[in-house]
């Protein structure tokens, strides 16, 4: 444990110490000559800092802050299992028998006349230890021209009251050192308030600076770097955006593939009037969502995975509790669910901050955690924003818990008409629901022929991009390429995205003629070079919320397949944008790719008027602005509650999720 270390509860920067180390601290303060002081910190102290930016900055410009309580105390283990308490008068008292030995002598400042007399009489002089003892103004001991640590005692910049302030320094020549007050360098109470100066600076107006991690009741927790600095070094700040901060929750996460995961990475790189953290379970590609966000999730320890990305994972005792409600699950949904959820609840709420404003959950995977982070948002007074990416086969008794979510939600998104409808149906109240869209990013510079040259193709390609599950089609476009190639059409069909238990199984059992190229998983510029090299991008699924490979296809102009379900077809305009044909049919699909392939100029057609539709009614700067709107309009109004008659889905283990705060937020 480094003395260094602070644990930032609510914008009060407090040292990892325990009695010895901050002794140690002390004593290597002395050696070296630098001059700083200390502060003993109790919960109360931290509260009135809420209310007083100068006390904060004093705090914050010590060199150390001791846990001088047990709230205190419990929240700095969490990050440092050594810190116990550091009581002022047992500090005090050992510091005393340490610098006896050592040749020491000390100073006492009391904040009312004879208070320090008296200590001396009562507690130091009988141990024979070298003291000098003050008071305040009306202590004579203290003569109005006398330095202490270079400066004026009244005009200091110390602590007053009950409140403890030590510091050391050189000591009279010829003697032993002696505890001094610190040098004040501008305005009384501005300790930490500007570069250059010693300590650790919390920016006026921030109550709390921006933590990285954060313990339960919004208690943050972040490594805050040394104490004071030696002249002409740069203060240790605890980081602080202006920007307000929300909190995106989802199970998986890049190099994890998927329309969502790519989906929640550029709204977090396009949002303008807010910033956004992340919190997921996985950056690698599974498909085991039950027990691979349960009980085959070890802990992580919430790493940082890359600056605002952290991952969650559970201690091998939670996952033994987890455990049973695993394997009941499918036999109890929602009560599994939400016992399941209770048990991830604790390490996501560290990871919630006091500058966060709003969480909101992307769905992937089970319900798990969206539920905890639907508790979470309500524990701590903040409005739950969900974006399901719902698919309309998502019904029955199995998804009775993503329907109990989604229906106390206070915004639910949609991504088109259709899934806006479909919650509507599922209860979801419609005032709730708002439509945002998709998008795609603008399309990178590419090299067809590296790609082509890559895989061999010489024929025309057909594209699928896309995890390769039964219900995206992969079976009826392997079987519609098959049919072409027999009938003379010459194509090469490639497959690009992560395979499944489905996709290995089909593809050993069907072969791999040399038309055929299943690629898997490829990083993206390898998939827009494909995209380049495409003829056609197809994707004939049968279940999508939104369908961004059409968007992707678009960017680079070439003509897009889909299939007319309600979600596609609002995105693609058969005939204009591109082709749809019915789900499941392989003849239809040969027809479409057999007359884009035949009709080169249909093909530029659909595909020019697709890049238009895509730059004007799927930028991230429009799909990025309505989501704004939703985050704005939730954190001005009254807090909302969960539909009147709809079960609160925590009740059972006691955290109700409804709204009760008519806070505002903001």
């Amino acid at each position: 444990m480094r003395v260094a270390d602070r644990v930032n509860v609510l914008g009060v920067g407090i040292s990892a110490v325990n009695i010895p180390t901050a002794l140690d601290q002390v004593a290597a303060w002395v050696a070296s000559g630098e001059r700083t002081y200390v502060c003993f910190c109790t919960v109360n102290t931290v509260m009135e800092c809420r209310r007083s930016e100068e006390l904060r900055g004093i705090l914050n410009g010590a060199g150390m802050v001791t846990p001088d309580g047990m709230p205190l105390v419990w929240l700095s283990q969490h990050r440092h299992p050594d810190v116990s308490r550091v009581y002022g008068p047992d500090f005090m008292l050992a510091e005393f028998e340490r610098s006896a030995r050592a040749g020491h002598r000390h100073f006492l400042y009391g904040g009312a006349g004879g208070v320090t007399a008296r200590l001396a009489a009562r507690m130091v002089r009988p141990a024979g230890r070298a003291v000098h003892a003050g008071g305040g103004r009306r202590d004579q001991r203290v003569r109005r021209g006398r330095r202490v640590g270079g400066d004026r005692l009244p005009q200091a910049g110390a602590l007053d009251g009950g409140d403890a302030a030590a510091a050391v320094g050189p000591g009279p020549a010829g003697g032993g050192r002696r505890v001094r007050l610190p040098q004040r360098r501008g305005p009384a109470g501005a300790a930490g308030g500007a570069a250059g100066r010693a300590g650790v600076a919390v920016p006026a107006g921030d109550a709390a600076a921006a933590p990285v991690a954060a313990l339960p009741g919004g208690q943050p927790v972040v490594p805050m770097g040394a104490g004071p600095a030696r002249p002409g070094r740069a203060p240790h700040q605890l980081p602080v955006s202006g920007a307000r901060r929300v909190l995106l929750t989802t199970t998986a996460y890049p190099p994890s593939m998927g329309g969502v995961q790519r989906y929640v990475v550029d709204q977090r790189t396009n949002l303008s009037a807010f910033e956004a953290d992340v919190v997921t379970l996985w950056r690698r590609h599974r498909t085991d969502w039950l027990l691979g966000s349960t009980v085959r999730l070890p802990d992580a320890g919430t790493g940082e995975v890359e600056p605002g990305v952290r991952t969650l994972g559970w201690s091998a005792a939670t996952r033994l509790r987890m455990a049973p409600w695993v394997l009941g699950y499918y036999g109890l949904v929602p009560v599994a669910a939400r016992r399941i959820a209770r048990l991830m609840v604790p390490a996501l709420d560290r990871l919630v901050g006091p500058e966060h404003v709003l969480v909101h959950n992307h769905r992937i995977g089970r319900e798990f955690l969206a539920r905890a982070s639907l508790v979470v948002a309500r524990r701590r007074g903040l409005p739950f924003v969900l974006s399901p990416h719902h698919h309309p086969r998502w019904q029955g008794p199995r998804y009775a818990g993503w329907i109990e979510v989604y229906r106390a939600a206070d915004a639910v998104l949609a991504l088109t008409g259709p899934e806006e409808r479909e919650l509507v149906r599922l209860g979801v109240p419609p005032e709730r629901v708002h439509v945002v869209g998709g998008a795609v990013e603008p399309a990178p510079a590419a090299d067809a022929d590296r790609f082509r040259q890559a895989i061999g193709a010489r024929r025309p390609i057909v594209l699928f991009l896309g995890q390769l599950y039964r219900y995206k089609g992969v079976a009826e476009l392997r079987a519609a390429a098959e049919a072409l190639n027999a009938d003379g059409a010459r194509l090469d069909l490639v497959f690009i995205g992560p395979e499944t238990p489905y996709s290995r199984d089909f593809f050993a059992r069907t072969g791999r003629p040399d038309w055929l190229h299943v690629l898997g998983t490829v990083d993206e510029q390898t998939k827009w070079d494909a995209i380049e090299a495409a003829a056609v991008v197809c994707l004939p699924s049968g279940q999508e919320s939104f369908g961004r490979v059409y968007l992707e296809g678009w960017s680079k102009g070439k003509p897009v397949i889909g299939c007319r379900i309600p979600a596609v077809s609002e995105v693609v305009e058969d005939g204009e944008t591109g082709l749809l044909v019915p789900h499941g049919s392989a003849p239809d699909l040969a027809a479409a790719i057999g007359r884009l392939l035949e009709d080169p100029a249909l093909a530029t057609r659909l595909g020019e008027r697709g890049r238009r539709e895509a730059e004007e009614r799927h930028s991230w700067a429009a799909v990025t602005g309505r989501i704004e709107s939703v985050y704005e309009g939730l954190l001005a109004g009254p807090g909302r509650t969960a539909t009147a008659g709809v079960r609160p889905p925590e009740a059972p283990f006691g955290v109700p999720l409804t709204r009760t705060s008519r806070r505002r937020h903001g």
